[in-house]
């Protein structure tokens, strides 16, 4: 005949929830930066720094990056042809009073800006004054954020996961014993009921395969923890060692035993 049955407390399982919800609002703020945060940094400040250059609105592409740079420079290319070829279309110039006219030409993107000198023949000059310059993240740093973002993601499925075990523990005590989670428990084989921790855990040691083992029952995982010390207490004659110490703590606050927190 069943005699108790409790389901979880809500301390833990709300924890786990909790921990699992924060870490995965964390994956998501990388995943963000990633996809829009750190692009939309790096547009503002385009758009305030090329200024200087175009009164044209740029739309800003996803080329050419600081890869498609570094290939220009390393095939040599020498015609505007063959730059072009690999960076794009360049910048269109400022109308009206601008800077003097330069011998280079720009390329912009989400990523950076690549300057590169061409002579009015169409001759790529020296690559000694090629230059790259990114905006606020590179390519890669806003590739990066979606790897940071594994991470926390992976580390919420283990919490989310606790949170689902947590939910599901039950325990029950009949006649002959207590199931508690996936233990079974005869009361034959309980051997003594100790280690009370005044932050709300005693450990039940049994006898299982020849060898001593032990049970730690937390208040803040298990709802109905006083009833269950009590009716094993009651069963097995053990004396309830949550009473013991709040007996003791009543009778002589300053005397009282205290249990190591972090006693096994």
């Amino acid at each position: 005949m069943t005699l108790l049955e409790s389901g979880p407390a809500k301390t833990d399982r709300l924890y786990w929830l909790i921990v699992g919800i924060v870490f995965l609002g964390f994956a998501g703020y990388f995943v963000y930066d990633g996809a829009v945060g750190y692009r939309k940094k790096n547009i503002q400040e385009a758009n305030r720094r090329l200024a200087v250059w175009t009164d044209v609105p740029v739309q800003l592409g996803e080329k050419p990056t600081e890869e498609d740079f570094k290939r220009a420079r390393e095939a040599r290319v020498t015609t505007r042809q063959q730059l072009h070829e690999f960076l794009g279309e360049p910048l269109p110039p400022k109308k009206g009073p601008a800077p003097p006219a330069e011998d280079v030409e720009r390329f912009a993107s989400v990523y950076g800006l690549a300057t590169v000198p061409v002579d009015r023949f169409g001759r790529v000059g020296s690559e000694q004054r090629w230059a790259w310059q990114k905006w606020y993240k590179s390519k890669e740093e806003i590739e990066h954020q979606f790897y940071w973002a594994i991470i926390p993601a992976v580390a919420s499925l283990y919490f989310f996961y606790r949170c689902h075990r947590a939910w599901r523990l039950r325990a029950v005590i009949d006649d002959e014993g207590m199931t508690y989670g996936n233990e079974r428990i005869a009361f034959a084989d309980m051997v003594s009921l100790r280690d009370y921790n005044r932050k709300g855990w005693v450990d039940l040691y049994y006898r299982a395969g020849g060898q001593e083992k032990r049970l730690r029952i937390d208040n803040q995982k298990i709802a109905k923890f006083d009833e269950i010390i009590e009716l094993i207490c009651r069963k097995c004659g053990f004396e309830n060692p949550v009473k013991a110490y709040h007996e003791a703590r009543e009778a002589s606050p300053q005397d009282a035993p205290e249990q190591d927190p972090d006693s096994a």
